[in-house]
């Protein structure tokens, strides 16, 4: 399993990196294709299970897409909010172990 994880993350990675070269390059992508990157982008940095370093890569290039001089419209891109909600809530709502009672807890699901 660590073996894809790490392929996926060179691949990630690279492709990334090329992608990267071209924005520094001024090279002009359409509002329409940096909105789809941006959605592809997004969706890989809320998929569950995904490595730090990948949601990191994914995270920072969806910014980077829709923060561009020519910025997205509303109209060209519409993200949702609930995978982020999700995450968030998953990650700061959780209790310490052994701070609360365990009927206290809420149950996981």
């Amino acid at each position: 399993m660590q073996d894809r994880a790490d392929r996926t993350f060179f691949w990630l990675s690279e492709w990334n990196h090329r992608l990267e070269c071209w924005i520094s390059l001024k090279y002009p992508i359409k509002r329409d294709v940096r909105a789809k990157l941006a959605k592809l982008y997004f969706e890989l940095a809320v998929l569950p299970g995904m490595d730090a370093r990948l949601v990191e890569i994914a995270a920072n290039m969806t910014m980077s897409l829709i923060e561009h001089k020519k910025r997205i419209d509303i109209q060209d891109l519409q993200l949702p909010w609930r995978p982020i909600y999700q995450l968030l809530e998953k990650e700061l709502c959780k209790p310490p172990d052994g701070l609360w009672p365990p009927e206290w807890r809420r149950a996981s699901g």
